[in-house]
């Protein structure tokens, strides 16, 4: 139980010729307290090494930075930074996997919440100036940084940081959040009406997630024929499997007559081709949350599915 969040910012007295902009946050978990900085004399609150999903690139990018902050509703702070999340996704939610079940990673990922939720601004002013450092990094480098800036939250970033003018940053992101598309050509009304369009930052790419079988399906469709990438999150009946095991799941070549690319090999969105899904593989941390989810039609049973059409 999280209790008596306290969250302080502003520029620190002591800073010379940095900015001195710092965030920090107190808090308590079960009675013991916690305390991180983030900023002047603290942490980074972009992650550029040690999240081992995200170290998994495509070879197109000098490496990646990774911003976690804990997903959903946490109890005890304030705001959801997971608005379109379905019940079966948040329990299926791969932040409780891998380094997720150590205590310290999750207490970071706590207060990078609560800055954010208590900060805000100068949160979003912090994260510009990383970016701005990655930027320059990869300018002189000559090759391309990969940010991905909701690593387990779904934040619309495009509403809070201006990510055009980040030009050699390549962002990425996965999302159920369809609304955060903006008509960027000519759109029939039925096509306006499931909100498909695209994003004004050329060097921000969305994969959006599907919520499973059902009415879901006829915009993912469609955003699939114009161009879009949509990930989707199988299960395989004949190879189950929780935590680690999952990965012994086999994903099918197509679906439903489209191309399917294993999702779990790179993290890497922003070079995925055009018109294909990206195949995800249910990582459940238990065998009640793989039963859960796989009763609620979240992840696609893919098997069944191809021997009954």
């Amino acid at each position: 139980m999280i209790s008596n969040v306290v969250v302080e910012s502003g520029v620190d007295a002591r800073a010379r010729k940095a900015s001195g902009l710092f965030i920090a946050v107190r808090f308590q978990v079960n009675g013991k307290e916690h305390c991180a900085r983030f900023g002047y004399r603290g942490a980074n609150l972009i992650q550029w090494e040690g999240n081992r999903k995200i170290e998994k690139g495509s070879g197109k990018l000098l490496y990646t930075g990774s911003l976690s902050l804990s997903p959903s509703k946490t109890i005890g702070i304030g705001g959801n930074v997971c608005p379109w999340a379905t019940e079966a996704c948040i329990r299926s939610c791969v932040e409780h996997n891998g380094n997720g079940k150590i205590p310290n990673v999750q207490l970071a990922r706590i207060a990078r919440k609560a800055a954010f939720s208590g900060a805000q601004k100068v949160f979003c002013d912090l994260l510009e100036q990383e970016l701005t450092v990655a930027d320059q990094i990869a300018c002189d480098a000559g090759k391309p940084i990969g940010v991905r800036l909701n690593c387990f939250s779904d934040i619309p970033w495009e509403k809070h940081i201006g990510l055009g003018k980040f030009h050699d940053l390549c962002f990425y992101d996965y999302s159920k959040g369809w609304s955060r598309l903006r008509t960027g050509f000519h759109l029939g009304d039925s096509d306006a009406d499931l909100g498909l369009g695209k994003l004004c930052f050329p060097n921000y790419r969305i994969c959006f997630s599907s919520i499973g079988v059902g009415e879901d399906w006829a915009r993912v469709e469609r955003y699939l024929r114009r161009g879009g990438t949509v990930a989707v999150v199988f299960f395989d009946r004949n190879n189950p499997g929780v935590t680690k095991c999952a990965y012994n799941q086999q994903l099918p070549r197509e679906y439903r007559g489209f191309r399917v690319i294993d999702g779990d090999k790179t993290d890497d969105r922003f070079h995925d081709e055009q018109g294909v899904i990206v195949g995800l593989r249910l990582k459940s941390p238990s065998w009640r949350e793989w039963d859960f989810a796989t009763q609620s039609g979240f992840p696609i049973d893919w098997r069944s599915v191809q021997i009954a059409n």
